[in-house]
């Protein structure tokens, strides 16, 4: 999707300041998809407007304010029925002040220990029962500020101050580490790579329940990397995991063994390319079914004004279960 930015002059008040740099901005994108094999086709859209002002203060601070999407459009297709989706509102509003020191945002924030896309910023060890939330439930004032190579950060509610999350973050003694927590559930990892080894350790709770987790990588050689993961849960099962997994040029291949269910999945992709046809032949086995997946893909370039077509082709066949899943489709995009 590409952004097509309006730039003008604006004046308006924002913190004693008048705010002379505009930007508005459009986004959209469409396409139509048609199965070859059920004879439907798929409509889908979707169209975005946006506008933020800012400013640069006389003493060298920066004062933004954002509205975000304030209209959307999206078409949701669904049994051969397409809906006109309309949204309107400032959700996504935001008014932010830079200062040598730190960073200070009100309105529709992400919450500490999040990006900007609300996906949590602590990496934990896989099998771990306990940990930060996947998403994201944004505050609306953040405090964010750098220093002696640590990142701090601090959100909360301006009409409930107990509703508040912390984050730090950087790195000592040669390792990351990471701290977050809102008051009730926290997380806290430390990273280190040595040598072609990285270990990471992480501890999570709830208030109640907690887990400890651990997690290596190991390159045996520029193609070749071992890994694992154990993790023991209060709460849960404990779990233990071992991978190798190899790439080298358009070969890729794994190996995936739980060591708790004594259970083990083989996976080989090869993927090559012939003038505008990419073939991607994928075979696996997890001990009792093998797969087999071809996926051929044509793309007929760009067609001008951010257009282009495409035919795909899928064919994947399961021994075992014996399922068989294809499809065969043809479509047009565009982008704006």
């Amino acid at each position: 999707m590409k952004n097509v930015l309006l730039t003008t002059t604006a004046l308006i008040a924002f913190a004693g300041a008048a705010a002379t740099d505009a930007e508005l901005s459009l986004s959209g994108s469409a396409s139509a998809t048609y199965n070859v094999a059920t004879s439907a086709t798929v409509l889908a859209a979707s169209a975005t407007v946006g506008a933020s002002f800012s400013t640069e203060l006389n003493n060298g601070m920066v004062a933004t304010l954002s509205v975000g999407d304030v209209l959307t459009y999206t078409t949701v297709a669904a049994d051969d029925v397409v809906t006109d989706v309309w949204e309107t509102g400032g959700s996504a509003f935001t008014a932010t002040l830079v200062t040598y020191y730190g960073t200070l945002s009100f309105g529709d924030v992400a919450g500490a220990g999040y990006d900007g896309d609300g996906d949590s910023t602590m990496s934990l060890p896989d099998g771990m029962s306990e940990g930060v939330a996947a998403e994201d439930e944004s505050n609306d004032v953040r405090i964010e500020g750098d220093m002696g190579g640590f990142t701090a950060v601090l959100s909360f509610d301006s009409g409930d101050v107990s509703n508040n999350s912390i984050a730090v973050s950087g790195t000592a003694a040669g390792a990351d580490i990471a701290f977050a927590t809102d008051g009730t559930s926290s997380a806290m990892t430390a990273a280190l790579s040595m040598g072609g080894i990285g270990v990471d350790v992480a501890y999570a709770t709830d208030g109640t329940d907690n887990s400890v987790g651990v997690a290596f990588s190991y390159s045996v050689t520029s193609e070749v990397t071992v890994s694992g993961s154990a993790a023991t849960n209060s709460a849960a099962d404990n779990e233990q995991a071992v991978s190798i997994a190899y790439a080298s040029g358009a070969l890729t291949a794994s190996l995936d063994f739980d060591v708790d269910a004594s259970t083990y999945e083989v996976e080989s992709t090869y993927t090559t390319t012939v003038d505008a046809i990419e073939v991607a032949l994928t075979m696996g086995y997890n001990g009792s079914d093998v797969s087999l997946a071809v996926d051929a893909t044509y793309t007929a370039g760009d067609l001008g004004g951010g257009a282009s077509a495409f035919a795909t082709f899928a064919n994947a066949n399961e021994l075992g279960p014996n399922e068989i899943d294809d499809g065969t489709f043809v479509g047009i995009s565009l982008e704006f």
